[in-house]
């Protein structure tokens, strides 16, 4: 089972620190990104910092950080049952740092256009 670094970085072996150089993010936004993700109660002390951290990424940025929360929820889904209440709990932080950075859920705003057909 790959490990939460491999799934934000989209990589086996790559380390938050290089896949945030790589693509232009802010290192101390990507390792609160993950540190959120992975101890879910760390978010409520980590929101605010993030949000003074994501002051006006580049595009490239935006989109890798969007990508990576994508796999993070796809992560959870798969394999919540392993351990359900920790799989739920770190696929609800993925969904609130999306909608707190992008306005969205792109998972769940797919979700509810099904629904409307």
């Amino acid at each position: 089972m790959p490990k939460l670094e491999e799934v934000v970085t989209g990589e086996r072996k790559k380390s938050i620190a290089s896949w945030a150089r790589a693509n232009k993010i802010n290192p101390e936004f990507a390792k609160l990104m993950v540190e959120s993700i992975d101890s879910p109660i760390e978010f409520m002390f980590n929101m605010k910092r993030m949000e003074a951290l994501f002051k006006k990424p580049p595009q490239k940025a935006k989109d890798e950080i969007r990508d990576a929360l994508l796999r993070v929820q796809i992560w959870c889904s798969i394999n919540s049952h392993r351990d359900p209440v920790m799989a739920e709990k770190q696929l609800f932080i993925a969904q609130v740092i999306e909608k707190l950075f992008f306005n969205a859920n792109i998972l769940s705003e797919e979700e509810m256009e099904e629904s409307k057909e």
